[in-house]
């Protein structure tokens, strides 16, 4: 399963593709410098209160390449987006180029990845937006983080704990479900949009989509898989696989047989997610109000090519 998290990192497999960046975040005058190799995973982490980031990408590789910044809204700056041919000529072997953009009015989990091509499924890491100082979670306050991308691992858990997973699906094109057996999932955001929290022993993640869940470590200490499989509603072939990776009490030797999760969605389980999907509702509180347009204009625009 492809997963990383906030303990332990691991290099990735396609380490062929080689690029040097470094993060400069400015967060209410103070200045934190990050240096990290995308072969690793990376964690540019910032505020939500209009801070500037500047990541100076160098290409170390013979292909053409970009860095996107999967939901950011790159709102005054969308030069900065990082699609390749869309917003920015991409960076050749040996070049290098400085993305400068402000973080405005967003918070939570997010994602960047490379941009051209098939190389969209190489190196990728976590955006994590956290909230404006002085401003809580709008749930109660976990007693740790931890990203969960597409890389093997084991996540260690303290018992009595309540964690914060950040689960992105950074598959290309496929559709996931994901189940942690012997845990139930409390929702609590979803595309750094927070939601009304509900529980789910299963939840439905499309591609580059993120969703946050609370998990209480109250089950027996022991090993438990986390397991994710495809959903796919179409009549084409899909890798119908099981990927799982390793949910690990502390103290729990490795020695221990893992449980198994609870029967997960068929592959077609329209019905589940149609079902996932109507319980989702925007927070609406007095912090986050839900402003949806009274009085919506409706118009139709054509855009001329070729």
């Amino acid at each position: 399963m492809a997963m990383a998290s906030s303990w332990r990192r691991l290099p990735l497999l396609l380490s062929a593709l080689v690029l040097a960046l470094s993060v400069l975040l400015a967060a209410q005058a103070d200045i934190q410098r990050y240096q990290f190799d995308v072969t690793t995973r990376g964690r540019p982490s910032t505020r939500a209160n209009g801070d500037r980031v500047i990541v100076n990408v160098a290409n170390r590789i013979g292909h053409n390449v970009t860095i996107h910044w999967h939901g950011l809204k790159q709102r005054r700056n969308g030069w900065a987006d990082g699609p390749a041919y869309v917003t920015q000529c991409p960076i050749q072997g040996g070049g290098s180029y400085a993305y400068d953009f402000n973080v405005m009015g967003q918070r939570g989990t997010l994602w960047w990845h490379t941009h051209i091509a098939w190389l969209r499924a190489t190196v990728h890491g976590a955006i994590v937006v956290l909230p404006a100082r002085g401003v809580p979670y709008p749930f109660p306050k976990p007693d740790a983080e931890a990203e969960i991308i597409l890389d093997t691992y084991a996540l260690q858990l303290q018992w009595g704990k309540t964690y914060l997973l950040r689960i992105i699906n950074a598959a290309v094109n496929d559709e996931l479900f994901f189940s942690i057996a012997g845990h139930t999932m409390t929702v609590v955001e979803i595309d750094a949009t927070y939601t009304k929290p509900f529980s789910a022993s299963t939840i439905q993640l499309s591609p580059g989509q993120t969703t946050n869940v609370l998990v209480r470590a109250d089950a027996r200490p022991g090993r438990y898989f986390m397991a994710v499989k495809p959903f796919n509603d179409v009549p084409v072939p899909v890798d119908n696989k099981t990927a799982t990776a390793i949910l690990q009490y502390a103290g729990v030797p490795t020695s221990v047989l893992p449980a198994a999760p609870r029967l997960m969605p068929d592959t077609n389980g329209t019905g589940f997610v149609a079902a996932f999907h109507d319980r989702l509702r925007s927070l609406n509180s007095a912090r986050y109000p839900a402003a949806v347009p009274r009085s919506p204009w409706t118009g139709t625009c054509c855009t001329p090519s070729g």
